[in-house]
């Protein structure tokens, strides 16, 4: 049962973090090309490309988080995981899968807040187009949410695999 629900997140989560993240990265290039182009030949460029592009940014950082997180490539000290003795790694790993859990429920929690006072009050900063700053709050709170899910599913598949 864990494993089928462990199975479907990541494929979830990992499809929709490279999906989303891959086609801000393309749109992202795709609206700076075309605006130095235009600032290059009319000399005017398009009004809100930088704030357009900082959103993306953002859930372009944290949905690349959660894809190297699913995938495995999140950082690790090797160093000290060669040197465990191999009964004490499992433990180690639930241990780390733990902290990133806490840590990452606790950005969860901050970036649910941040979005939600931004939604409330209609922030929206000083720039030639105002971009309203609740789209990036949500962007980095489905992010984080991501990657707390991972750790929570990881966390429980630590504690009930044999050792």
């Amino acid at each position: 049962m864990l494993e089928r629900i462990e199975n479907g997140s990541q494929k979830l989560n990992k499809n929709f973090s490279a999906f989303i993240g891959g086609g801000l990265i393309i749109a992202t290039t795709l609206l700076v090309v075309v605006d130095i182009t235009l600032r290059s030949l009319i000399g005017t460029p398009i009004q809100g490309v930088y704030e357009v592009c900082e959103t993306c940014m953002v859930w372009i950082v944290y949905s690349g988080m959660a894809y190297a997180l699913i995938t495995g490539q999140h950082v690790k000290v090797v160093l000290l995981l060669n040197r465990l003795h191999p009964r004490l790694l499992p433990r180690f790993e639930a241990f780390d899968d733990l902290v990133g859990f806490v840590f990452s429920a606790l950005l969860s929690y901050g970036g649910c807040s941040f979005f939600w006072n931004a939604w409330v009050k209609q922030t929206v900063p000083m720039a030639p187009v105002g971009v309203p700053l609740w789209i990036a709050a949500v962007l980095m709170s489905i992010g984080f949410i991501l990657i707390t899910v991972e750790f929570l599913i990881r966390f429980i598949r630590d504690l009930v695999k044999p050792s």
